[in-house]
């Protein structure tokens, strides 16, 4: 009902609202990468490592790129999450009422609020195509999600095999 995750042209439903007798759960609009490519990215701009203060870096970068009439203080959700897969989770939007046009925004290819979202967190062709929405806590499988070795998830079987390689390593 609630999947893991979904197509940028596919918005869930509004935080909360009850769809056939269930919740539905918190979701973001993301890009979805690893350390090192985090790393890699900021250090394009801070010409340093900004990992321990990565929220301030993108407080700040927020400042000078948001649209013009945009709320300084509330930047449409702009956040860095860790997911339990070892990912980190770019967030622009939320399926929350504090944007209640987030689904217009989200299929809108040329959004000024995603546009600059992607300028704020610098994001690069290589992870451009990770941009989707993510179920909040991220990698927390919930009744009725794919098993994890399921062959019509490229990325859930490359993280499984990913592991079973490093546990065998180990031993």
């Amino acid at each position: 009902m609630f999947p893991p995750k979904r197509a940028r042209e596919d918005p869930p439903p509004l935080h909360g609202a009850i769809i056939c007798g269930r919740r539905t759960p918190r979701y973001v609009l993301a890009w979805r990468c690893d350390y090192g490519k985090l790393d890699t990215l900021t250090s394009k701009v801070a010409g340093k490592p900004v990992m321990r203060d990565l929220n301030t870096f993108i407080a700040l970068r927020w400042m000078q790129i948001r649209p013009e009439g945009s709320n300084p203080r509330m930047p449409m959700g702009l956040e860095v999450f860790l997911g339990r897969d070892g990912f980190y989770y770019l967030a622009a939007m939320h399926n929350t009422e504090s944007r209640p046009d987030y689904k217009e925004r989200a299929r809108d290819p040329e959004d000024k609020l995603v546009e600059a979202a992607r300028k704020t967190f610098l994001i690069d062709d290589d992870i451009e195509g990770t941009l989707k929405w993510y179920r909040l806590p991220f990698c927390h499988r919930q009744r009725g999600d794919p098993k994890p070795d399921a062959d019509d998830d490229p990325e859930t079987v490359w993280l499984a095999r990913e592991a079973r390689e490093a546990l065998e390593e180990k031993l």
